[in-house]
């Protein structure tokens, strides 16, 4: 089973002359998504559901410990600490005939949005068939992701923060379902585009240089969410370009395909039964039982 939604696209500019509007029957060998630590993919696992996660690491060498200062409704102050690793997203067109354009959302949020060119693009290879997403854009669906503020992307535990506006430190933000549904994922959408050969003047907004600002989410929020982790952004990676700029015009068209890889700790993963328990990882026994399983079910 394709781990791409299933989706109807006619063929990409490229090819509209020789060829019918038709399905992409498998998607999946034409997109890679991966999600990565210090540039390197992390293992995809499939939970009981179907489900693809993959573990949010916070002992690589590259994790680093926050602290902030707080204060709770008494006055009284302290200091809260816990681990952050940053983390990417690479975006590959391993085999589609044409760009496309791909969104990246991260928890339900718009990341960015780049164009994937076709591999080894005869133009050269400035028109890259792998696109890195190392951040949130501060303004993405106004000025392009090479020219926007970056904020990275960081994998981090649930804080015990109070609400923003204040509140008790026990007090929930309020958070649709939706909203919950969103935390630990990043879904990446692929439409077809059809380049039109205009080139136009952009203007980089002031709000770009802002950047985006993401906190994460709360104990209490991640309770109600049953989520273990969330992103937060980080370091500001690049900064917004002065001034304006001109950008190739292109047409978005359907979309072709979208893929949704979940993130969690090595115990949420356990729970959703996409890894071993300790005891089945330290016995084996979770490999006998498929074993026996699958002996049981063939011939």
């Amino acid at each position: 089973r394709s781990r791409f939604s299933a989706r109807r696209a006619r063929p990409p500019a490229s090819t509209m002359a020789a060829a019918a509007a038709g399905p992409i029957e498998d998607e999946s060998k034409y997109f890679k998504v991966d999600v990565c630590v210090g540039d390197a993919p992390l293992p995809i696992v499939t939970a009981v559901d179907g489900g693809e996660w993959v573990v949010a690491r916070f002992d690589d060498p590259t994790t680093t410990m926050m602290k902030t200062e707080e204060q709770d409704p008494y006055g009284e102050r302290y200091t809260q600490e816990w681990p952050a690793t940053p983390y990417a997203v690479r975006v590959s067109n391993e085999s589609y005939p044409g760009p496309v354009e791909a969104q990246v959302f991260v928890d339900g949020k718009l990341a960015g949005i780049q164009v994937v060119y076709k591999a080894n693009d005869e133009r050269g290879p400035q028109y890259k068939n792998a696109m890195w997403f190392r951040g949130f854009a501060s303004s993405p669906q106004v000025i392009s992701y090479g020219k926007d503020t970056i904020t990275q992307f960081l994998f981090t535990l649930p804080r015990a923060a109070a609400a923003r506006g204040g509140g008790d430190q026990g007090a929930r933000p309020k958070m649709s379902a939706a909203d919950r549904a969103a935390l630990e994922s990043i879904r990446v959408v692929f439409h077809d585009v059809q380049f039109t050969g205009a080139r136009k003047e952009v203007a980089v907004p002031v709000a770009a240089r802002r950047g985006a600002v993401v906190s994460g989410v709360n104990k209490a929020s991640a309770k109600d969410a049953k989520a273990s982790t969330s992103t937060a952004t980080g370091a500001t990676l690049q900064n917004a370009h002065a001034g304006a700029y001109t950008g190739s015009v292109y047409d978005r068209l359907e979309v072709i395909a979208e893929r949704t890889i979940r993130y969690g700790t090595k115990s949420q993963l356990q729970l959703r039964r996409a890894l071993p328990s300790d005891v089945e990882e330290a016995t084996g026994e979770r490999a006998k039982k498929t074993e026996t399983e699958e002996g049981v079910g063939g011939g």
